[in-house]
């Protein structure tokens, strides 16, 4: 084994609402497998559902595996003058990236950016089929700079999440034809 230690991030989608008990399986047995592969820096952002699951999972495995180090990347300095923010990230390392010159908008896209640029694998979970996704921006980012990548996304199958995947879809073109005209 290399004595090379390796860094993860993740990217997902702010809402689970189609993702099924599959992917969370699936992405403790993909962690596990890095973990014995020494990648033992995980880097996770704090804008999205998947954010906390992998956060919760990191330190899950970190009971197991004592060796590795979670650092969760801030888009702002707000968390260090709330308390309750900042208990929340007491036994992990925080980093914010310099975001000083960073139009505010864009802080969370500067932040992604960076985290995968330092990663060395990337573990998301994102759903391809999705018309429009920030997540699917940032994965196809991750690919172009030929990053190690696992989709740990496994779809619900159910009739009720396609009917409301059909409805935003078909709500995000309808909102679009409104802005246009």
């Amino acid at each position: 084994m290399s004595n090379l230690i390796l860094t993860c991030c993740f990217i997902g989608h702010g809402d689970w609402f189609r993702v099924s008990g599959k992917s969370i399986d699936n992405l403790r047995e993909i962690l596990e497998m890095l973990i014995n592969q020494n990648v033992k820096r995980f880097l996770v952002g704090t804008h999205g559902e998947f954010d906390r699951v992998a956060l919760a999972m990191c330190r899950e495995l970190r009971k197991k595996y004592n060796d590795i180090e979670i650092v969760v990347v801030k888009t702002n300095l707000a968390f260090l003058n709330n308390k309750d923010l900042a208990d929340n990230y007491r036994d992990i390392k925080t980093l914010v990236y310099d975001i000083e010159n960073v139009y505010f908008k864009e802080l969370i896209n500067y932040s992604n950016k960076k985290m995968i640029d330092d990663s060395d694998i990337v573990v998301a979970c994102v759903d391809n089929d999705l018309y429009k996704s920030n997540s699917k921006k940032f994965l196809s980012y991750a690919i172009k700079k030929k990053k190690k990548i696992f989709n740990v996304f496994k779809k619900k199958n159910n009739k009720k999440n396609a009917f409301f995947m059909r409805f935003f879809v078909f709500f995000d073109h309808f909102f679009i034809f409104l802005l246009r005209n």
